[in-house]
């Protein structure tokens, strides 16, 4: 529900002006008495808030009982980040022998109301500039609908370039070529190649922007002996069998003259033991880490002992020992010289956009990922030294909060905070596969652990998927149960973050696990009418094309899906609805997961609304709000999205 005391991050709540930023919070008339607590040198500063009228300060303005309160923020002069919450005095209800009783002392932080003072992380944040260290992300990224491509299986451009069959040995093995569309052999799915490539990707750029996708996330490309290229020989080139350096060059022109965007895939925790540092199989003339402990490349590693085979590699699989960036050498390559492996591919004729940096939090000095957060940070600002408004997507499969407070990324893949707890609530398993049944208020409560800890501007860049090239496919999650599958791409466009969509799902590509779900794109349902314009060209003989190109045109429609805040409405047992909102509009998205029961949701929307007609977009059905409340029957597996028009008291509120 619309709780007071109210404070939304953008405006009327926030205001700025050259020189001055203006917090506003809203209250009923219980509060008597209102602080702006910040903490501009990392100590607690009170600033009593006032009524604003005419510039000048004054007692609060009161309207139906409600009350603005509005003061100037403190600036932090040593951070662009600034942090804030409010201290207030609520006056309490009377006893039940009529006496009046004192007036309690409450706090409000981004965790909700309190009876102390809030943690740092969990309060409100401003930043008074960007692009520097602890700046906002960049304001492109809030805006994207991403869409994640594994090259070898998205569309074979150039038949030339596919690798054939015992081309070369890949861990003493032969690879594999096979047919587009043959069944994936899950054993050897890393040995076998089905041609998709760069070419392919840009010959279908008219198919991804018909969808309504504005940028794409690529899976590694840079030349690996595996198909799916998270085992690294090369940062400086990329893997001929995609079509090299040209053709990559050729797709950055071709998304930049789109106004599409492009985020890479950085594998810097490791390489392959094939990669001239590292020289496992002797291919390579160099003297490398393995077969020489006088190697140059020595320290780029972490050896327990003299012996060649006591390296580290990742979770122990020996095909890949993990980098060890005690090395300052290891560092110049990797992301500290302009022209290192991180730094180049800014530059013409590339001019990428975005890394999205592989486990990140496991990225160190030593074994252990030691100076985990350090090193991350320090990718972080040689990025945006080449590209200024470049920003850092880290893949974390937990918490990742740490690394977003501190500036050490602009946005992580949001499993923790959006997939994780869809898939508990909607499918009913967990990470690992293993059963789990939550209701709605402990969804909302395992959604709310990331919202409370991050800034408003980080909740709206994070990477929200419903499956990924590493997760079982969201549609063999959901056992083909429509309903809840389009429940869950509704969450997915409606909930604070970027809607990322992996490349099939809206052809209804199943997987039941990770290399399942690496299936090639089924081109044969897809038909297209050049003649047509480009939104109505192609068509697919898969209901989930039209559902997913409806809901990323209502969000770049609507500001109010990419910039407005979240406010819980409902959450309990089967039933979840909540509001975005701004002063430019406002939706509710609401669903019933229950196959069988309906649910009754009475949403309270006052003081936002306290009157007034609400439209479902989906049904087109109507519902009258009466005296600041909602109500709503959601049939069972139902879902509905209301458009609920500019909130009143906050237009006036931004008019003033």
């Amino acid at each position: 529900m619309a709780t007071l005391p109210m404070h939304l991050c953008l405006a009327p709540f926030v205001t700025t002006t050259d020189s001055t930023v203006v917090i506003s919070l809203l209250t009923n008339s219980s509060v008597s008495q209102v602080w702006l607590r910040a903490e501009p040198n990392n100590e607690e500063y009170l600033v009593t808030m006032h009524g604003q009228r005419d510039g000048r300060l004054s007692v609060p303005e009161r309207a139906n009982q409600l009350s603005w309160w509005r003061a100037e923020l403190p600036l932090n002069p040593a951070s662009d980040r600034n942090l804030y919450s409010f201290k207030y005095l609520r006056q309490a209800a009377p006893s039940d022998h009529g006496k009046n009783q004192h007036p309690q002392l409450q706090w409000l932080s981004q965790a909700g109301i309190s009876y102390h003072p809030p943690a740092r992380m969990h309060q409100f944040r401003y930043f008074s500039e960007t692009n520097s260290k602890l700046s906002a992300p960049p304001n492109w990224l809030r805006e994207q609908v991403l869409y994640q491509i594994f090259p070898d299986r998205f569309c074979n451009g150039d038949d030339m370039l596919t690798p054939q069959n015992a081309e070369y040995d890949y861990q003493e093995k032969p690879i594999q070529r096979k047919q587009w569309g043959e069944r994936i052999d899950t054993k050897r799915a890393s040995w076998e190649f089905f041609g998709g490539d760069l070419p392919g990707i840009e010959q279908q750029l008219d198919y991804l922007q018909s969808l309504g996708v504005t940028g794409l996330s690529l899976n590694p490309i840079f030349t690996s002996p595996s198909s799916h290229k998270y085992n690294p020989d090369s940062y400086d080139e990329v893997d001929p069998h995609l079509g090299g350096n040209r053709a990559f060059a050729s797709l950055c022109q071709a998304l930049q003259q789109r106004k599409m965007k492009l985020i890479l895939d950085a594998v810097v925790n490791h390489t392959s033991n094939n990669h001239p540092w590292f020289n496992r199989w002797g291919q390579y003339p160099t003297n490398g880490a393995y077969l020489c402990q006088s190697s140059p490349f020595r320290e780029f590693y972490n050896f327990c002992s003299q012996e060649p085979q006591s390296y580290v590699s990742w979770q122990g699989h020996s095909a890949l020992p993990v980098l060890n960036y005690h090395s300052k050498r290891l560092q110049d390559l990797i992301y500290r010289t302009p022209d290192s492996a991180l730094r180049r591919w800014f530059s013409p004729p590339y001019q990428i956009d975005s890394w999205r940096l592989d486990v990140a939090q496991m990225i160190g000095r030593g074994s252990g990922a030691q100076d985990n957060l350090q090193i991350v940070s320090e990718i972080h600002d040689a990025i945006r030294q080449s590209n200024a408004d470049a920003c850092l997507i880290g893949e974390h499969w937990c918490d990742a909060s740490e690394w977003l407070q501190h500036g050490a990324e602009d946005g992580v893949m949001n499993y923790f905070g959006f997939t994780l707890p869809l898939w508990a609530f909607l499918c009913g398993r967990d990470v690992a596969g293993v059963s789990t049944q939550i209701d709605a208020a402990t969804f909302e409560q395992w959604l709310a652990i990331t919202r409370e800890q991050n800034s408003f501007d980080h909740q709206l860049c994070q990477m929200n998927l419903l499956s990924g090239t590493d997760t079982p496919r969201f549609i063999s999650l959901c056992h083909g149960n429509d309903a809840l599958i389009k429940q869950g791409i509704q969450l997915l466009f409606t909930y604070p973050g970027m809607p990322t969509l992996l490349y099939g799902d809206e052809q209804g590509l199943e997987g039941d696990n990770a290399r399942e779900s690496r299936r090639c794109f089924p081109w044969h349902q897809v038909s297209c009418e050049p003649e047509l314009s480009l939104s109505k060209r192609y068509r697919s003989h898969s209901p989930w094309f039209s559902v997913y190109q409806w809901f990323i045109a209502l969000r770049q429609q609507h500001r109010t899906l990419r910039h407005g805040a979240y406010l819980p409405l409902y959450a309990q047992g089967d039933g979840f609805a909540f509001m975005r909102i701004s002063a430019d509009g406002s939706f509710i998205s609401a669903i019933n997961r229950h196959p069988q029961q309906p649910v009754m949701l009475r949403l309270s929307l006052s003081p936002l609304f306290v009157s007034g007609e609400v439209r479902c977009l989906i049904t087109e059905q109507s519902f009258a709000i009466n005296n600041g409340e909602l109500f709503i029957e959601l049939p069972p597996a139902g879902q509905r999205l209301l458009k609920c028009g500019i909130s009143q008291l906050l237009q006036k509120q931004s008019t003033t």
